[in-house]
């Protein structure tokens, strides 16, 4: 059936289908628990969806554990239910009935949601949306289908656990014979066994890629998955009131004392510091069981002689020393030394003839311990491990004596392991022969579950720690197991054996790892005599397509470095043209400023000038009036000279010419005198001098006239204009 999530406005859960619905909630529990910091407001999300179905209804915790336990797979007491009672009415999704009387009476409503989640709600089922396509792309390149519920289930599963739990239930056997002669056998291809096993493959690829690719994402998983962890160990783990630890005996798988050990790849060995120390701060006693010990140096040294040996080989700690030759010495030390080591990490390690005791195998007798190893795997494979894996259980079983403690605090004892799978079925089965009573803590808890509950009780290591698990975890489920690499080299060995050393060489690049889990999504069956020699040349051309992504980035690299130099050179120019013109608009702008300045002072003394030219030509005007009245008036006095001139020329014509014709007459008196007086004398026949003086005189002034008029021609105009020229004379000087 497709499957395709409705997110409601606001952020509600209630209308998204299952199974992306759960990692929304564990989202908003991480997210409440983050805000509030308070364990039990911290779960309110969780109840938010079921509780409010029951809108109106009254409360009943028996039916809303049920619920929540069938929903996301949890183990929770109604009691422990009831004890949320307080939390969920202060988080609005519980109200007090008014008007009971003996006992109290809670009536379920919905509450209006946060506006974050919806923001939340839609990150996380765009991250299934995400995992969808690429599972269903990856799928299909084999021929495989899943549903997109499928999908979203097996995210849900590694957000719930941050483990891969088809892997941990494969048989990993070697297929490697060699030279030896068998009968070729048909491969069967279990389509369920491979799809499963497939979508642990993709998803592990998937959140490997949002590692490095998509951050973003990558931490909203580990807060959903940090957010399970809150509500699986506050539920089902550990009661919130109870958190005192320091009685309790941890006995740990050798797995994780391995990784601890640095036995195995580096992301393992940093997760199991991490919880280690997250250990050793709680108080509780730590041990491990003496079966332990022989399977940890089994499991280091079955990968050492399969390599002393030559065979193709695979996993952890295979791929440390192919990567870290170097490393051997350190592993073959730690074999030598092992029970040392223990020591100086302060692990007790304790006899299993400790738990075989009559007395204590009335708790959990030897046939238990035998259906037991059956129920938690294959009958027919991985008997050793099976046995040692229900030893370590049934030995914690008997410590209990018979208890069924609430918390894991209260539990006394508990085993470890890093097998998810272990710990459930273990706990399916303590729980059907009745040695586990309901709601009782676990017998065998995950690393991740114990992490949880020091984490709640003590403190310290939390989403950190979720998130190291889960790096851990799919470093490992990238690693391609035995059974994959062996098929491959059996079949090369088979067809081409000169490849083998060419395909041991690439095992040891992770890169190369990594082609080969992606081309065959981890199935061994998907690795045949027909395409090994192909996956081989895939293997090559993943270390190439490194080296020529290397060398594509470098190249690309290096043209964008020249572009970025042209583009620094045009840059340059450009900046320098523009500074250049900036320069030039500048010069351009003072000039114009210079220019208005200019045109401004032009105007300024063309206004001045025209002002003045104004204030000449008025002054002209009135020069010119003036002039033209002191012309005028020049006139008038020359006009009036003239006048007087005239007139006195007419006045001196007059005077000289009645003087000259006063001296005329006078002449003329004194020539007729003369001529009397001559004309007397001759008569008298006298001299004039006889006449007397003046008749004389009077004749010698008539002759001197005559003389003198004679000798200048004088006339009467002659007289006239001497006397005129000696007047105007003495005009002109008496009245210059």
């Amino acid at each position: 059936m497709s499957h395709r999530n409705r997110i409601e406005k606001g952020g509600s859960v209630a209308s998204i289908d299952r199974p992306s619905r759960e990692a929304i909630s564990f989202a908003f529990v991480a997210d409440a628990f983050t805000r509030t910091n308070d364990a039990l407001r911290g779960l309110a999300p969780l109840f938010e969806s079921t509780i409010a179905k029951r809108a109106g209804a009254l409360f009943d915790a028996a039916s809303v554990a049920a619920e929540i336990n069938t929903q996301f797979d949890l183990n929770v007491s109604p009691l422990v239910v009831e004890g949320l009672v307080p939390a969920l009415v202060d988080e609005g999704l519980l109200r007090k009935v008014v008007g009971t009387s003996e006992d109290v009476l809670y009536r379920c409503q919905s509450r209006e949601a946060r506006g974050e989640k919806s923001a939340t709600a839609e990150k996380v089922e765009a991250i299934f949306e995400k995992f969808r396509a690429f599972a269903s792309k990856a799928l299909e390149s084999h021929s495989l289908k899943a549903s997109d519920d499928a999908f979203d289930q097996k995210l849900l599963e590694v957000i719930s656990t941050t483990d891969f739990l088809h892997l941990a239930l494969r048989n990993d056997q070697s297929m490697y014979r060699g030279r030896i002669l068998a009968l070729k056998k048909e491969i069967v291809i279990d389509i369920k066994d491979a799809t499963a096993q497939a979508m642990d493959s993709v998803a592990a690829q998937f959140i490997s890629d949002c590692l490095e690719t998509d951050r973003a994402s990558f931490d909203l998983l580990v807060h959903a998955a940090w957010g399970a962890l809150i509500a699986e160990v506050i539920l089902s783990l550990q009661h919130p009131k109870q958190q005192d630890i320091t009685k309790l005996t941890i006995f740990l798988d050798g797995p994780l004392i391995l990784d601890l050990l640095d036995i195995g790849s580096k992301e393992g060995h940093a997760y199991a510091v991490d919880l280690f120390d997250l250990l050793r701060r709680s108080g509780a006693r730590l041990a491990t069981f003496g079966h332990v010990l022989e399977e940890m140096i089994g499991a280091i040294t079955t990968p050492l002689e399969r390599l002393a040996q030559g065979e193709p080989a695979s996993g952890p700690l295979i791929r440390r020393l192919q990567s870290e030759p170097g490393h051997l010495t350190y592993v073959r030390m730690v074999i030598s030394t092992l029970s040392s080591k223990l020591e100086e990490k302060h692990i007790e390690i304790l006899d299993d003839s400790t738990f075989e005791t009559p007395e204590l195998e009335i708790f959990f007798s030897e046939d238990d311990v035998n259906s037991l190893r059956n129920a938690i795997g294959d009958p027919h494979f991985n008997v050793e491990r099976r046995d040692r894996d229900a030893k370590s259980v049934a030995y914690v079983t008997r410590l209990r004596r018979g208890i069924a403690p609430q918390s894991v605090s209260e539990a006394g004892a508990v085993f470890v392991t890093r097998n998810a799978v272990l710990a459930r079925e273990a706990q399916k089965q303590l729980n059907r022969v009745g040695k586990l009573p309901a709601f009782s803590a676990p017998v065998c808890l995950t690393d991740r579950q114990i992490a949880g509950v020091l984490w709640f009780c003590c403190g310290g290591g939390g989403q950190a720690l979720t998130m190291l698990k889960l790096v851990a975890n799919c470093a490992q489920a990238v690693v391609p197991r035995t059974d994959l690499v062996s098929q491959v080299a059996q079949h090369l060995f088979d067809t081409n054996p000169a490849r083998m050393p060419e395909f041991e060489a690439l095992l040891r690049d992770k890169r190369a790892s990594m082609c080969l889990i992606r081309e065959t999504l981890g199935v061994a069956s998907f690795a045949t005599a027909e395409n090994a020699e192909k996956l081989l040349e895939q293997m090559k051309n993943e270390l190439t397509a490194e080296a020529r992504k290397t060398f594509q980035a470098n190249l690309e690299e290096n043209l964008r470095e020249q572009e970025l130099r042209h583009r620094s050179e045009v840059l340059d120019q450009q900046m320098q043209a523009a500074q250049q013109l900036q320069e030039r608009e500048q010069r351009a702008q003072e000039l114009e400023s210079r220019l208005n300045a200019a045109a401004k002072e032009r105007q300024q003394v063309s206004q001045i000038a025209a002002e003045e030219t104004f204030t000449l030509t008025q002054r002209l005007q009135q020069a010119q009036q003036l002039l033209d009245r002191v012309e005028a008036n020049a006139a008038v006095e020359r006009a009036e000279r003239l006048r007087m001139e005239l007139e006195r020329k007419q006045r001196l014509e007059g005077i000289a010419e009645t003087m000259a014709r006063c001296v005329e007459f006078m002449a003329a008196i004194l020539l007729s005198a003369g001529v009397y007086f001559s004309i007397l004398a001759a008569v008298k026949g006298v001299g004039l001098t006889e006449l007397g003086i003046y008749p004389t005189l009077v004749a010698a002034l008539a002759t001197a006239v005559l003389a003198i008029a004679g000798w200048f021609g004088w006339t009467r105009t002659t007289v006239r204009l001497a006397v005129r020229n000696r007047l105007n004379g003495a005009f002109e000087k008496w009245f210059g």
